[in-house]
């Protein structure tokens, strides 16, 4: 097993990927659809936000003009997270019966 640190402080990864909505917009945008069509309409609006200004920020994502809700542009950046994360979930075990059951 690598030494935490040799491998660095996963911390801010882990954030990623746990901030409510990234991953839910990061999915949409990916698809092509604007915000607003692709989340439920009770979406708060300043977790979406946050979520948003988050994937830009790690130039996952280009803001649309139109603010949260609107249709942003997935980058590079944007598309090799997605493969990254289609990777890890393909590697991860099936859930046993106890894990979900208790995860209800």
């Amino acid at each position: 097993m690598t030494a935490p640190s040799q491998i660095g402080d996963l911390s801010p990864a882990v954030n990623l990927i746990v901030q409510p909505l990234v991953l839910e917009s990061l999915q949409a945008i990916d698809e092509g659809k604007a915000l607003e069509d692709a989340l439920p309409a009770d979406t708060d609006a300043v977790a979406l936000n946050a979520a948003v200004r988050r994937l830009v920020a790690v130039g996952a994502v280009l803001a649309s003009p139109a603010g949260p809700f609107g249709r942003h542009t997935l980058t590079e950046r944007g598309t090799q997270l997605l493969k990254l994360l289609d990777e890890l979930d393909a590697h991860m075990p099936e859930p046993t019966r106890r894990d979900s059951t208790s995860a209800a």
